[in-house]
């Protein structure tokens, strides 16, 4: 909320940790690039999964850069986002939004949309803030088509993983996809600390430099060391809903 507040000329499109292993995305526009490893976190994820022609919904869109990379270059046929925040979403629709990509105000654990309607789910870095995991899950099973995908990038801490896991097994959904990839987003913060520090020095009161600093995960903040220790675990996932 601080960001879309304070982020008038919407530099800050992407809010997550980012994603590096060394193979890049060879063929960005010059205007992406400064947003690669935001970038790479979402294309790995759908890696392997065909979004052609399909209906896509991304809850949790925050700034709305992930699905628009993914609506440009996969052509969904429907791409929808899904956000708590209204000033997200303002800033979304104006920013973001065309014939094919649209974004709306929701809560993740009472999704509305009908039953049976969406293709494939997509959910990076937001559900550790959720109440309710499991209601999360019940409705991503129940707006999905059968044969459908679920997609999720997130974190935990390690010692809250088997409870995590067991969340997911009761979700009724078969598991395709179990890696772990926190050494990649280690690797991402690295490559990207510059522009994190710039973009806090620029958009964030100095009185909130600290917090902030420790939120965009820059070298040597408890966050970048949470992740290089291991105590915080990245991982994906991808469930597929029987047919």
């Amino acid at each position: 909320r601080i960001v879309n507040k304070l982020d008038r000329k919407g530099e800050v499109v992407f809010m997550n940790y980012g994603f590096c292993n060394g193979t890049p995305i060879s063929d960005l526009h010059a205007d992406q690039e400064g947003h690669r490893t935001c970038i790479q976190l979402y294309d790995q994820l759908v890696s392997g999964i065909d979004l052609k022609d399909k209906h896509i919904l991304e809850v949790g869109s925050g700034r709305g850069g992930g699905l628009a990379f993914l609506n440009h270059r996969y052509k969904p046929a429907k791409a929808t986002g899904l956000d708590l925040d209204k000033s997200a979403i303002k800033f979304c629709n104006k920013n973001h939004a065309n014939e094919s990509l649209e974004f709306f105000q929701g809560n993740a654990e009472k999704l509305p949309f009908e039953d049976n309607s969406v293709d494939v789910v997509i959910n990076v870095e937001s559900s550790h803030r959720y109440e309710n995991i499991r209601t999360f899950l019940a409705e991503v099973k129940r707006v999905l088509r059968p044969g459908g995908s679920f997609l999720i990038s997130d974190f935990r801490y390690d010692y809250d993983m088997n409870d995590f896991i067991k969340d997911l097994e009761a979700s009724g959904m078969e598991k395709i996809v179990d890696v772990l990839i926190t050494p990649f987003v280690v690797e991402a913060l690295k490559i990207d600390d510059l522009r994190r520090r710039d973009l806090v020095s620029r958009l964030i009161p100095r009185f909130l430099h600290k917090p902030a600093l420790e939120f965009a995960g820059v070298v040597g903040s408890n966050t970048y060391k949470s992740f290089e220790s291991g105590s915080w675990a990245y991982f994906n996932y991808h469930f597929r809903k029987d047919d």
